[in-house]
């Protein structure tokens, strides 16, 4: 991988790189970098929700939303800011590549119509199944003392068998695993683009260093754009960067001009090379 770097300015939802053709390899200049903390928090909605104990494992129940809203609110913990939505379906199909079928997230089940002193539960959620045909989501739900960092620490309720409005906020407690990745564009036409974009759970995460990104000077670089799960380089160079979220194989998408040659790093392992279309990436 080319090395000389330019750490870069970046905001939560993209960022625009700018070109640093002709000059050669060697004059970088620096700007402040966001540290990245924490990733993906989830929040769900529903109308209507039924909490029913399991026989015979204390403190451990049936939670069911049989109304809810058919999207997740997906969002970053900060100071990384970004939000998104995400089907019902789609998030319990995720779920193990999330890293959640190993590490169980912690959740707060908020009830609308309860008083204030009673109206939030903490839980530890596993095994969800999502029903095609009602639209209801279902978890088992072990009833925590207290929460992680993120969550409630000094709330206890004794929630009741079925609820109206609620609201579940699920932390996935720093799930799932970082990389440091690189993408190296070589013989890209002036001009032309190359897209990398990487399938859900993976986001591409910010900061410095190994913890973010940074554009690495080539003198035929066009400049290119970042997104949490898209990177965009024109005429050639190459980016440094971080992933997290997922576990197991990084896949995702390529696409570019038939004459380029796009190679991939993960971590200090070496170079891949990837072609037009889908691709996986052993870690």
């Amino acid at each position: 991988m080319r090395s000389v770097l330019v750490a870069a300015l970046l905001s939560s939802i993209g960022l625009a790189l700018g070109g640093c053709g002709g000059g050669g390899d060697d004059n970088t200049t620096t700007a402040a970098a966001t540290p990245a903390e924490g990733g993906e928090l989830f929040t769900q909605t529903t109308h209507r929700g039924t909490l029913d104990p399991i026989p015979g494992r204390d403190d451990v129940f049936k939670l069911t939303f049989t109304q809810p809203s058919p999207d997740v609110t997906v969002f970053t913990d900060r100071p990384v800011r970004s939000a998104s939505t995400e089907g019902l379906s789609s998030f319990v199909g995720l779920w193990d590549r999330r890293g959640f079928g190993q590490d169980p997230p912690n959740a707060a089940l908020v009830l609308d119509q309860e008083p204030d002193d009673a109206d939030t539960a903490v839980f530890e959620l596993a095994d969800p199944t999502f029903d095609q045909g009602s639209g209801a989501v279902t978890y088992t739900a072990t009833h925590v003392n207290g929460g992680s960092q993120s969550l409630p620490s000094d709330e206890h309720i004794d929630p009741p068998p079925s609820f109206g409005d609620a609201h579940l906020f699920i932390d996935p407690s720093g799930s799932g695993d970082v990389h440091a990745m690189a993408i190296d564009v070589r013989n890209e036409p002036q001009g032309d683009k190359v897209t990398v974009t990487f399938d859900s759970p993976w986001t591409v995460f910010l900061g410095s260093g190994e913890q973010g990104t940074g554009y690495v000077v080539a003198p035929d670089s066009g400049g290119g754009t970042v997104t949490p799960t898209t990177i965009t380089l024109t005429s050639g160079g190459g980016i440094e960067f971080a992933l997290q979220g997922g576990t197991g194989p990084i896949t995702g998408t390529a696409s570019f001009h038939s004459n380029a040659s796009v190679g991939i790093q993960v971590d200090d392992n070496p170079e891949q090379t990837v072609k037009n279309g889908s691709f996986s990436l052993s870690p």
